[in-house]
């Protein structure tokens, strides 16, 4: 009777691991269809879902990243050890400071250009570059930029008022193609990373 009641407990356990997942700052509930997860992490304050066969999560401090295995290596220079990795992938990082610092300190460069005559001038729209971003109740801003096929668009929204969500999506355009094709022993189209992005922006949610 003992070894039974034992091996209830394991049982129990195994499928409880299965299907609900936690460590001290995040929740993962695997329970969802087609291999879709919910994520959510309590110190930053934000949940989302995301598919767990395109999608390795990885979490820091105060920053969570899903990296997928879509990748390209680049080395210009052709001097060995000056390879530069880049990757399809999607990050989520929360500044400890209002949302105009925030964009201001990621690039003043950038900053500048969208705020020509400053922030009570309203954002200056700029097609591929510059627009107002509305995600999860949110209202932000968001700026766009690459070079030779690897872009990112960087998107900052407004969590309380010392502290600012930013979303980097950092793809690889069709023109690397072939390139990252042989590289990542798959094909992720600029099409396809664009909608799996955006399907995961509209589960994005608030929890704090």
């Amino acid at each position: 009777m003992k070894n039974f009641v034992i091996l209830i407990v394991v049982v129990a356990v195994v499928l409880g691991g299965y299907f609900f997942f936690s460590t001290e700052d995040s929740i993962q509930d695997v329970g969802l269809v087609d291999g879709q997860i919910s994520y959510e992490s309590q110190s930053l304050g934000i949940g989302f879902d995301y598919l767990d066969d395109k999608f390795e999560l990885i979490e820091d401090a105060n920053k969570v990243v899903l990296q997928s295995a879509y990748v390209v290596v680049e080395n210009p220079s052709g001097i060995q050890g000056n390879e530069s990795k880049h990757s399809f992938s999607i990050g989520f990082e929360v500044i400890k400071d209002e949302l105009f610092n925030t964009m201001k300190n990621q690039s003043e460069s950038a900053y500048s250009i969208m705020f020509p005559e400053g922030v009570e001038s309203g954002l200056h729209e700029e097609a591929d570059f510059s627009s107002y971003e509305n995600i999860a109740n949110k209202q932000g801003y968001s700026y766009s930029e690459g070079v030779e096929g690897i872009n990112q668009k960087h998107i900052f929204l407004p969590m309380d008022s010392d502290e600012t969500l930013v979303i980097t999506f950092s793809y690889i355009t069709d023109f690397l193609r072939d390139q990252a094709t042989q590289q990542s022993g798959e094909y992720i189209s600029e099409k396809d990373q664009k909608e799996l992005f955006q399907s995961i922006i509209e589960t994005l949610k608030f929890t704090n």
